[in-house]
């Protein structure tokens, strides 16, 4: 007989939240049809794993069985439509963009640090 458990992770979908296939997310009934054709299989891995403009998919692995739920669709979807109110910011800095922020940076508090010595 099975025992009850809890969720160690506080982010577990609720009881309620049916968990989907990634292989099944493309035959969703609610999903627009783009001329004529279902959403592709490889579309959804790709956002599961390297995600859109900076936004993943959520998903949880249920033993070989990588699956998510259409809340977490919504989700994902809001974000990508309000980048400024979502978690999606863009794509992350090239190396040379924050090497570039940490020179600014660095110029910046030298010419602060400058200005409070001079004050003295």
């Amino acid at each position: 007989m099975r025992e009850n458990f809890a969720y160690a992770d506080a982010s577990a979908p609720p009881a309620a939240e049916r968990l989907i296939r990634l292989a099944d997310v493309p035959s969703l009934p609610w999903l627009p049809l783009r001329s004529g054709k279902r959403l592709s299989l490889p579309t959804v891995y790709r956002w599961a794993q390297r995600g859109l403009r900076g936004v993943k998919l959520r998903t949880v692995r249920v033993g070989s069985c990588q699956c998510t739920s259409e809340a977490w669709l919504w989700d994902f979807f809001n974000r990508l439509s309000n980048p400024a109110g979502g978690a999606g910011e863009g794509r992350p800095p090239t190396p040379r963009q924050r090497e570039d922020a940490i020179d600014n940076a660095d110029r910046a508090l030298e010419r602060a640090w400058q200005t409070s010595r001079s004050t003295r």
